[in-house]
């Protein structure tokens, strides 16, 4: 069958393949050593720092338009990548971790959030709530050997006692000091603004509405053997890339190194010394389950991960 084509299409097409055939020429790198390649309708030549350079008052760029379904799909997406979503309606890049949002407007799950030291986090949505992807880092070291204190200074603790381990596994905090000596349950705490210290009832939320106990534990790992064992099993479905981290007890000693633990804002009302914390089992077995418990001491220090309010 004879194709009829109208005379936009014909125009389109024209014009698509005019700018085919001027990338073309302009790869070739027979104009400079580079390789440097300007699309534009004066002639003029691309800017020193970029390898294209395109230049309209008539017309835009158009990155390729996908849902977030499609999106997710990309296998092993390379840094750097843009698309626009058009479920979120905004251009989204991917950071290396998580897909982000540079529209401006703080979207969940692609918009990254800074606290009070500079320290930038990715965010996730899980249900119906906002979380944070990585483990709180702010404040300044001191040794393990020391007790934070009440000092307006927010003290952390890094594992294996070395700056360079808070860079990987985020902070531990001692229960008072994460609250900063308050005991409502639910307050920011040591949080970025508009961000509080989760409750054992919002942890149960999340591993509720990730099928439970169980199903819930893989969901939440990060993927592969970076971090985890060699059996680990974790998709990290969920985006919230938990890793394994001890806690540091209150006799200075590193406990349960395979183990993600975090600690909640809620206190145990019977024990007032004790308080409620989340932990994320890993052994070399792979086995993985989520559990509770609202027995361990305050001057325990664990990760913390914020929920946005």
């Amino acid at each position: 069958m004879k194709r009829i084509y109208n005379t936009n299409e014909k125009k389109g097409q024209t014009f698509v393949l005019r700018i085919i055939m001027i990338v073309l020429i302009a790869a070739c790198g027979v104009s400079n050593a580079i390789g440097q390649a300007g699309i534009n309708t004066d002639g003029s030549a691309p800017d020193p720092s970029a390898m294209l350079d395109l230049k309209s008052t008539e017309m835009g760029f158009l990155p390729p338009r996908m849902t977030k379904a499609q999106r997710n799909a990309i296998e092993a997406p390379a840094e750097g990548l843009v698309i626009y979503n058009t479920d979120s309606k905004a251009i989204e890049l991917f950071n290396g971790q998580i897909w982000t949002s540079n529209s401006g407007e703080f979207k969940c799950g692609t918009s990254q959030i800074t606290d009070i030291d500079g320290n930038v986090y990715n965010t996730v949505i899980i249900g119906e709530q906002c979380w944070m992807a990585e483990n709180l880092n702010r404040g300044t070291r001191i040794d393990m050997l020391l007790s934070s204190t009440d000092n307006e200074i927010v003290e952390k603790y890094c594992y294996p006692n070395t700056d360079e381990g808070c860079l990987e596994n985020g902070g531990l905090y001692k229960w008072n000091e994460m609250m900063e000596y308050q005991t409502d349950e639910g307050i920011q705490g040591i949080c970025p603004s508009g961000w509080h210290l989760p409750s054992s009832d919002e942890w149960l939320t999340m591993v509720n509405y990730l099928g439970g106990w169980v199903e819930a534990a893989n969901k939440l790992k990060e993927a592969g053997t970076q971090h985890w064992g060699a059996g680990n099993q974790g998709t990290n479905s969920s985006y919230f890339t938990a890793i394994p981290c001890p806690f540091l007890s209150n006799n200075a000693m590193w406990y349960n190194l395979y183990n993600a633990w975090f600690f909640t804002s809620s206190e145990n009302s019977l024990h007032p010394l004790e308080a409620g914390n989340y932990w994320i089992n890993g052994e070399e077995t792979g086995a993985s389950e989520v559990h509770s418990n609202m027995d361990y001491q305050k001057n325990d220090a664990m990760s913390v991960r914020c929920v946005h309010d």
